[in-house]
């Protein structure tokens, strides 16, 4: 996820621990990176949906 979102002119900033801030045209997003695993949640893969819907990007 993080990847797509930098391809598409987002910015990922590192946060304490595993935490990650995501800023993608003005709207922000606070996460945690999965671990151990790289495997993303459900509800983060909603989540990351729902702010890409949020700034104009369409399915």
């Amino acid at each position: 996820m993080e990847a797509l979102i930098v391809a598409l002119g987002g910015l990922v900033a590192e946060r304490e621990g595993s935490r990650v801030k995501i800023v993608f045209h003005g709207e922000q997003w606070h996460c945690h990176r999965p671990h151990p695993g790289k495997e993303a949640k459900r509800y983060q893969v909603e989540e990351a949906r729902e702010l890409l819907e949020r700034v104009g990007v369409k399915r």
